[in-house]
């Protein structure tokens, strides 16, 4: 608020900056949402998770 008093033009010029990054950040998710489970690479953390076990 108080820099859409003081700066009203530098106000809006950051409040739309800060909309692009959410759509875009938001249209990434969108994207990472449609791919199938076979495009993403395997847990890491589960195959050190099997080796550990397996070494006690």
């Amino acid at each position: 608020k108080m820099l859409t008093r003081s700066n009203p033009v530098e106000a809006a010029r950051l409040l739309e900056i800060g909309q692009d990054h959410v759509l875009r950040r938001y249209a990434e998710y969108e994207q990472l949402a449609s791919r199938p489970a076979e495009m993403f690479s395997a847990d890491a953390r589960a195959k050190s998770a099997v080796s550990s076990s397996r070494e006690a």
